[in-house]
């Protein structure tokens, strides 16, 4: 159900793309743009995994609000921007592009909400959220922002050379110079920028610059001068022809880490619906990610970040999350105990992390209602660590974060 929403959202965003391309320029511009958008292996991540529907929700909102500013509703085109920027931070580049539609006051109440935005968001978030992406890097900045480039020219590899990355950066943002070019060019720059902040590059971050480069290589095809023509053609044809290949097989790669994932839940779970209200647990975790080590270094598609989560049953699911989940469908929540429940183990390696609950009703007796408890770990790990084999060693990027037991927990872990 949830890959049929998103492939279904991936076809109302190429639909919406299409419109927004055709009262630009036309329909021999826009068909091309949206069939090779639709089909584009750079942008399959977005489509595959669940949990990157945002980018697809973002970019729907996004291409709506564009159209209507480019109609003159920039009112209507400032609403659309609300669920965009609720749905991923692509929303952003998006009134940096009304720059090239319209006058400039008619920038005055879109930027106005950009404004309140921000303004909510550092009031009551603060500036963590930007500060977590690790922040801007100049070694690192030719690699992030060449990454989608040399993702289209080169998919089966990792990283380039760096004065390959530095060439490719050039060309990119020389393509601003050209009118022809200048608005996908803008929405490259502008989401490869943004993504410059970010330490790791995941490949649903593709989705957008996908977007522009398959633009502008449609826009090449037709360019009246010979060599821009035949370099577009290629790169269009190329693309339509590689894409059902690497899709498939990246596909592949995809099914197999959501099946390792649910694999994880089911065992487990079994476990947890013997539980019933009132007992008490401690889930001792010592299933490290040894099996999705070894997925990813059986790799059929293209090279994919690996994400590792520190004090996470084989790397990936939290035991917070697993547990709050796996309650809630049977109407129950747990809620942090002493440690001195019956002992539910996971993997036979060294103890990564530990939970202590007990099995309580859900509050009202909705069992749709999950509270968001926070669980102490004790944990003897590398914390969150992020690797992007396509990055080369030198520019890879890690963080160690240590939970220690709340004193709700008690002191020990049964047994230690």
């Amino acid at each position: 159900m949830f890959h049929g929403l998103s492939l279904a959202l991936h076809a109302i965003a190429c639909a919406l793309v299409y419109r927004a391309c055709r009262e630009m320029c036309g329909n021999r511009i826009a068909a091309p743009i949206a069939l090779i958008f639709f089909s584009s292996f750079l942008a399959n991540e977005a489509v595959f995994w669940v949990s990157a529907v945002g980018i697809l929700y973002c970019t729907i909102f996004s291409v709506t609000a564009f159209f209507e500013f480019t109609r003159g509703r920039s009112i209507r085109a400032a609403l659309w921007l609300v669920p965009g920027a609720l749905s991923y931070e692509l929303w952003m580049i998006t009134p940096l592009l009304f720059l090239f539609c319209r006058r400039i006051r008619d920038l005055v109440i879109p930027f106005l909400m950009v404004v309140l935005y921000f303004g909510l968001q550092f009031f009551l978030v603060g500036g963590g959220s930007v500060s977590s992406y690790g922040g801007f890097s100049l070694d690192a900045f030719p690699f992030r922002f060449s990454a989608y480039i040399a993702e289209l020219f080169s998919p089966m590899t990792g990283a380039p050379p760096v004065w390959i990355a530095w060439v490719l950066t050039v060309l990119a943002l020389g393509m601003l110079a050209f009118p022809r070019y200048r608005l996908p060019a803008a929405i490259y720059c502008s989401s490869a920028l943004l993504f410059s902040l970010s330490a790791d590059v995941p490949s649903r971050f593709h989705y957008i610059p996908s977007l522009a480069l398959i633009s502008m290589a449609v826009l090449a095809m037709q360019d009246p001068r010979f060599l821009p023509s035949i370099l577009g053609t290629c790169i269009a044809g190329y693309m339509a022809i590689v894409s059902p290949w690497i899709n498939f097989v990246d596909g592949r790669d995809y099914e197999a880490k959501a099946a390792l994932h649910e694999q994880i839940y089911s065992e487990l779970g079994s476990e947890l619906d013997r539980l019933t209200v009132g007992d008490s647990a401690v889930l001792v975790n010592r299933l490290g990610p040894e099996r999705l080590v070894a997925l990813q270094s059986a790799l059929q598609g293209r090279p994919k970040p690996l994400f590792v989560r520190g004090g996470a049953i084989g790397g990936m699911v939290y035991p917070d999350d697993l547990v709050r989940i796996r309650l809630a469908e049977r109407g129950s929540e747990p809620t942090p105990v002493e440690c001195d429940g019956q002992q539910i183990e996971v993997g036979r390696g060294d103890v990564l992390s530990y939970l202590c609950f007990r099995v309580d009703r859900a509050a009202d007796g909705d069992p749709g209602r999950v509270k968001q408890v926070v669980f102490g770990f004790d944990v003897e790990s590398a914390g969150h660590v992020t690797w992007n084999p396509g990055v080369p060693s030198s520019n890879r990027s890690s963080s160690t974060t240590t939970w220690k037991a709340g004193t709700s927990w008690g002191g020990h872990l049964p047994g230690r």
